[in-house]
């Protein structure tokens, strides 16, 4: 696979180089650049800058892999396809881009005719409740012991939160419990800062900023959402 991978000081002049074998020949270009100052174009699609966050952490900032072990990543979001929304697309998207990573994918079920278990490629996808809308609310506490299973049996090389909400509380608490293990929050909401701050007696900005606190890497999707992860006390690289 080919990658352009633009790295710039302003937003009108940059430097474009091309690269082979994802990641490996990309580690020393990525390991000493800062994030803000880096771009990953896949296409058009400047979603996937999150692409270059998943690389740096899962090829630089972690120890080397054991040979032949395939990295694994967890992604946690409260819904995934057939719910066809722009955070799973986007999820969609960028895995199926990433063949040399495992996907495990934890998600409500929802739907009793949804199976469980599906493979897809590289990607698990792990459906979890008793298929009813209620599920999303089980999901901090069946996505935290779903995963542990898999950290148990490989070490993950990274968590993402795919938007703040009940699946990020399961990667919130196995954060707390795997320190070690980075934290990726994506951040795709269209809430107002009212909502976010009053909605449900203000729970939704508690978790919030408790989830963002414990982050080690944001990305969003908006200069917006950008301001709101600052205004929730977020100071990293986003």
């Amino acid at each position: 696979a080919f990658v352009k991978f633009c790295a710039k000081d302003s937003f009108s002049s940059c430097s474009y180089h091309w690269f082979k074998k994802i990641p490996r020949d990309m580690i020393y270009e990525i390991k000493d650049m800062p994030l803000s100052a880096a771009e990953y174009c896949f296409g058009d699609e400047e979603k996937n800058f999150f692409l270059l966050v998943l690389l740096r952490h899962l090829f630089y900032n972690k120890p080397s892999m054991k040979p032949g072990q395939t990295p694994l990543v967890l992604i946690f979001s409260t819904s995934y396809l057939p719910d066809a929304g722009g955070a799973e697309i986007a999820i969609d998207e960028i895995t199926k881009r990433i063949p040399s990573i495992h996907f495990v994918i934890l998600t409500a079920r929802y739907d009793n005719a949804l199976p469980r278990f599906e493979q897809q490629g590289n990607r698990e996808i792990i459906r979890l409740g008793i298929g009813t809308r209620f599920d999303k609310w089980l999901l901090p506490l069946f996505g935290f012991f779903a995963a542990r299973r898999y950290i148990t049996l490989s070490a993950p090389r990274l968590l993402w939160g795919v938007m703040i909400s009940q699946a990020s509380l399961a990667a919130l608490f196995l954060k707390k419990v795997y320190p070690k293990i980075p934290l990726l929050v994506t951040l795709q909401e269209g809430d107002s800062p009212e909502y976010l701050q009053r909605a449900r007696f203000g729970l939704i900005y508690f978790f919030w900023k408790h989830i963002l606190k414990a982050a080690d890497h944001v990305t969003v999707i908006s200069r917006y959402l950008e301001t709101q992860a600052r205004d929730a006390g977020y100071d990293k690289d986003i």
